[in-house]
């Protein structure tokens, strides 16, 4: 017998009844390369060439959506049931959609130029160029353009279109914290404002005043400067760094202080006290829940109370915070760690830079539960992740650490080898498929080795069983009972049982 090409069980085409026929004249040589690429792109498996998991189970991959790969790592498209789509022709471009969190977005050349949709705005960025739109759908809303350091153009919440050209001059919104900068002839003369507060500066840094929302401030840099916040504190500087002076007036804070640079400092209020010696390089401080010091800054650093530290910088050092958090360093900024709580878990991570990097996410109840989430990179030569039961591995990762563009765009071409568990599913691919393992215990299997060999059974799916040599050269299935063989490419025979 024979299988119509449609078969849905047939993950490599060997059904399909052959019309071929040697044309008379042509040489020999030609009709045998055109049956072997007849052989190679036959098939939905075709190693580094092409492959396509269709969505047919056992066929999907092991995230259950169909997949279409060819070129090795450089084309992919993936799909799945909830309309959550991922493309790319690495490096240059890619494209994910993700309906249901309404997040979007592409990467060209990643970090050269990306798009981002999130949650009703449009943000897209190009080198030093960056612009967001805030409301794509109203034609009169919210948006900024700007390409640093010198063009900026926009409209802000208020409606108010805005542009500026640095340094000639302009305006600018929402920019640097602040809701409106403007300019001219940077650094000649700027205006800026935050909620109430106006500041103007002339030949910045030199001269700047700034007024409202309680607050006054004057300064002609470095000789001398002052600045008030009504019923807060009001600070001095004369000479800057050399000398500067404090008072606070706020309840529980009353008090003041000095620091001569390089000299001499002392400065109390009613809930701490601090002396310097040769400041900034050393320091006492003390209050009801915290001492610490310099001595000398950066070389030596300790804390008592709210946070324990001791730094001998850079040789080691070790810092705690009361509410659990934890870090330290060795020959910094080599060796590291970091022990972060969260709600119910507890982040632990350390690293060797650029070498190792060990990351875990532990529950904290019952006791010495398990991580429910581990990742090691053995730089640059493997990274191993598991969440749950969920694990991945891979070699190479050129990249030291984990950030989403580089996963999309560049991990797949340097992963020379991946071994992926999910569920009762395995994956191992090597050589972007020139050898391919898939297996789920009980529902199917596959082995190929492109274009050798491939081993091919399922007994879910009407007890399908497969072998081919040479992409169908000599090649046998089994259907349910029902067996056919293939020989040349070409030739279909068949023996119903």
């Amino acid at each position: 017998m024979t299988t119509d090409a449609t078969d849905r069980t047939d993950p490599e085409g060997m059904g399909r009844t052959s019309t071929f026929r040697p044309l008379r004249g042509l040489p020999a040589c030609w009709v045998i390369l055109g049956a072997v690429w007849i052989g190679l792109c036959s098939g939905l498996l075709a190693g580094p060439i092409w492959s396509y998991d269709p969505p047919i189970p056992p066929w999907t991959d092991i995230e259950g959506r169909p997949q279409f790969r060819a070129m090795g790592p450089i084309v992919e498209s993936v799909s799945d049931s909830a309309s959550n789509r991922f493309w790319a022709i690495r490096p240059f471009v890619s494209r994910r959609v993700n309906p249901s969190e309404s997040v979007g977005g592409q990467e060209f050349l990643w970090p050269v130029g990306s798009t981002r949709d999130l949650r009703g705005e449009s943000h897209w960025r190009v080198l030093t160029a960056l612009g967001t739109d805030f409301d794509p759908t109203n034609p009169e809303g919210r948006y900024r353009t700007w390409i640093f350091p010198f063009f900026y153009w926009g409209r802000s919440a208020e409606s108010n279109g805005y542009a500026a050209f640095f340094p000639i001059g302009g305006e600018i919104r929402e920019f640097l914290g602040r809701d409106k900068i403007d300019f001219a002839l940077f650094p000649i003369w700027g205006h800026s404002t935050i909620g109430e507060a106006e500041t103007t500066s002339l030949f910045w840094p030199i001269y700047s005043r700034t007024t409202g929302d309680g607050m006054d401030r004057f300064r002609i840099f470095p000789i001398y400067g002052r600045s008030t916040r009504e019923d807060e504190w009001e600070k001095r500087f004369i000479l800057w760094p050399f000398w500067t002076d404090v008072h606070y007036y706020r309840p529980g804070t009353r008090g003041g202080g000095f620091v001569l640079i390089p000299i001499y400092g002392h400065i109390k209020t009613e809930n701490q006290e601090s002396w310097f010696v040769i400041p900034p390089f050393i320091r006492h401080s003390r209050s009801s829940s915290l001492v610490q010091g310099y001595c000398p800054w950066p070389f030596i650093q300790y804390s008592s109370g709210d946070v324990d530290k001791f730094y001998f910088w850079p040789v080691a050092g070790y810092r705690s915070y009361d509410k659990g958090e934890t870090s330290g360093f060795v020959l910094w900024p080599i060796g590291g760690w970091r022990n972060h709580p969260l709600k119910n878990e507890e982040d632990s991570r350390w690293w060797v830079l650029p070498l190792l990097y060990y990351n875990a996410v532990t529950p904290r109840e019952p006791p010495s539960a398990p991580a429910r989430q581990r990742r090691f990179t053995l730089w640059p030569l493997a990274t191993y992740a598991r969440d749950g039961h969920d694990k991945d591995f891979r070699t190479l990762d050129l990249w030291p650490f984990h950030i989403a563009p580089v996963e999309r765009n560049w991990s797949p071409i340097w992963t020379i080898y991946s071994h992926k568990l999910k569920g009762d599913a395995v994956e191992d691919e090597l050589l972007w498929g020139l050898f391919r393992h898939d297996r789920a215990r009980g529902r199917y299997r596959h082995v190929s080795v492109f274009p050798l060999v491939s081993w091919t059974q399922s007994p879910q799916n009407q007890q399908f069983k497969e072998w081919s040599i040479l992409r169908g050269l000599i090649a046998r299935r089994e259907v349910d009972g029902k067996v056919s063989y293939r020989f040349l490419y070409t030739f279909d025979t068949g023996d119903d049982k």
